[in-house]
């Protein structure tokens, strides 16, 4: 049994089919369907079961997955590890949308002055897909805003931040200190792409008051949607950090919304199996001290 064995495993537990698991891989077939044959036979066990020509996992099939997906996390981590003594460290990070505009360049840039041998690597997407790349180890750690991940993750807050609500600027509720969600309930909504944290937080909010939302708009823009507030398409909540600019200048206005705690709290976020560098720790602590300036700041 080897690395082999448990990565071609993983990626037939992953499609469900030897077909799509080797075309993936670049392999054949016949390769791919011996290798799980191997396995059974080295272990004793059956890991797929095979109907009609349809693979379906056996639960020993999703224990084996448990331990090679670990012991193929921990082979890369050593193999990423390892690299660093031919040359730089390469640290890996992703952050949500609002993060990466505002605080990753501040936090890498200070990093770098601290730590100039080291390399950032930076991937700016939504959670869900930066859930996606901690869980197959293609990250070391997400900066995520608003959201506290299920299991297999640890998280500690770092920064604060608040979302506000944005209309036309001659919208007449812009004189107003507040309004409250039944006066919202009918407005046409301008929002995030699904899966991102934004698009996640109102969905929630206003579901939760009775007031479903199916948005007349969606972007992973928040500039598009700045623009089309404007143009008065409709509404948006976003992070105020993102569109401080656009409301002090009256591109758009704002107000509150009576009764909702629009503060969130940013996290630093990483898979329970990751190891953690010396470099990956400090790194760590520059996102500290760089979320409390930001917020001493605010």
């Amino acid at each position: 049994m080897t690395i082999r064995h448990l990565k071609l495993f993983i990626e037939v537990y992953k499609t469900m089919n030897i077909t799509k698991a080797a075309a993936n891989l670049n392999m054949t077939q016949p390769t791919v369907t011996r290798a799980i044959q191997e396995l059974e036979e080295h272990y004793g066990i059956k890991l797929f079961d095979r109907i009609n020509r349809r693979l379906s996992v056996t639960e020993a099939g999703n224990k084996f997955y448990s331990y090679a997906s670990r012991a193929i996390e921990t082979f890369e981590d050593m193999e990423h590890g390892m690299s660093e003594w031919n040359g730089k460290e390469v640290i890996r990070i992703g952050a949500t949308m609002s993060i990466g505009s505002i605080m990753i360049p501040r936090i890498v840039k200070e990093f770098e002055k601290l730590y100039p041998e080291v390399r950032i690597k930076i991937f700016v997407n939504n959670f869900e897909h930066l859930q996606e790349l901690l869980d197959d180890n293609q990250i070391d750690m997400a900066l995520i805003d608003g959201y506290v991940p299920g299991e297999r993750y640890y998280y500690e807050a770092f920064l604060e931040d608040k979302l506000v609500l944005l209309l036309q600027p001659n919208d007449p509720r812009c004189k107003q200190k507040s309004v409250t969600m039944e006066e919202l309930k009918d407005d046409p909504f301008l929002l995030r792409e699904k899966g991102s944290v934004g698009r996640n937080y109102v969905d929630v909010l206003f579901s939760s008051h009775g007031y479903p939302k199916d948005p007349v708009m969606e972007s992973v823009s928040t500039h598009a949607i700045v623009n089309a507030v404007h143009a008065g398409l409709g509404i948006s909540i976003l992070p105020q950090d993102l569109v401080k600019h656009s409301i002090t200048s009256g591109f758009v206005g704002s107000c509150e919304i009576e009764g909702v705690n629009m503060i969130r709290k940013n996290y630093i976020v990483w898979h329970e199996g990751k190891y953690l560098t010396e470099k990956m720790e400090k790194l760590m602590e520059v996102c500290r001290k760089m979320g409390a300036d930001h917020m001493n700041e605010g």
